[in-house]
């Protein structure tokens, strides 16, 4: 069912206007973008499409391989979505998901209560990505990010310390609530902000390539996480394991603070020029994450 209503809700779905504006069809770009908003911001915003689509159309180079291999900005931008991809699945996300009814009965519960706390992580889920979608309209990406990956490495680091004491009852519950907080801060401050950063980091030359690209990073990764995760568990336990997400959460943090770019607040036009000239403005410690431009 969850198939057939998005199959129906994209066919009543317009291209993007700057995707209209690259085929040369302005008419229809001006009106998709009147369909969100008002008159006089679809005019300014139409105005600047406009510019950047006649230039990349009158540009020598034509494809997203060409435009990598000539550009160095693209390729590191291209490396940024990439490791954004990772970091996202790094989190461990995917082993709580799939592996939740699993750990609660390793812990202590009973197989009926392990399936029915999974219900209360489910729905931590559903209603923390709810409010991260909100706090993404006020929050910078970048602090949300940084809050998303601290937040996480600190619910692991909890979670490898809680598997250290004796099994019981209260052991049991005290790691349901690690694991609460850590699908809170990654549903909350991650995985809606990196999809976000995915649509917005790359320039319209190579949007499709690097998104699909970025894209195949992310769930090779899942996959990846998700085949290993049992194995790490059954080598170095719980403790271990969650030990191990935490170094590589930390890792995320710094890769977020050196390397990704702020993006709200911008147009998608003014980015592409801000990265494509080095100025990422807002990005780690002022300049330490420009994008390069050779």
């Amino acid at each position: 069912m969850p198939a057939v209503l998005l199959l129906l809700g994209m066919l009543a779905l317009p291209d993007s206007p700057r995707w209209y504006a690259s085929k040369g069809r302005f008419a229809e770009t001006r009106r998709t973008l009147e369909l969100s908003r008002s008159e006089s911001e679809a005019a300014v915003e139409y105005a600047s499409i406009s510019v950047h689509a006649a230039r990349d159309r009158n540009s020598k180079v034509s494809g997203a391989v060409h435009y990598l291999r000539d550009y160095p900005w693209m390729r590191r931008i291209l490396w940024i979505g990439c490791g954004l991809a990772i970091v996202q699945q790094a989190t461990g996300i995917n082993t709580v998901n799939y592996y939740a009814p699993t750990i609660l009965e390793q812990s202590g519960l009973g197989v009926s209560a392990s399936l029915v706390a999974t219900i209360a992580v489910g729905v931590t889920s559903v209603v923390m990505t709810i409010v991260g979608i909100i706090l993404l309209g006020f929050v910078n990406r970048r602090t949300m990010l940084l809050t998303g990956f601290i937040g996480v490495a600190s619910s692991q680091a909890a979670l490898s310390l809680v598997f250290l004491l004796p099994s019981s009852t209260g052991r049991s519950y005290i790691i349901l609530a690690a694991m609460m907080v850590f699908v809170a801060f990654v549903q909350c401050f991650i995985g809606t902000c990196v999809w976000l950063l995915l649509s917005e980091i790359f320039p319209m030359a190579i949007r499709g390539f690097a998104m699909g690209l970025a894209v195949f990073v992310l769930w090779t990764t899942n996959a990846l996480i998700s085949f290993v995760f049992p194995i790490l568990n059954s080598v170095l336990g719980s403790t271990g394991t969650f030990g191990l997400f935490v170094l590589v959460n930390l890792i995320s943090v710094y890769f977020v603070y050196r390397f990704v770019p702020e993006t709200k607040g911008r147009s998608l036009e003014e980015l592409e020029d801000r990265l494509g000239a080095g100025k990422p403005d807002a990005s780690a410690a002022g300049s330490t994450a420009a994008v390069a431009t050779h």
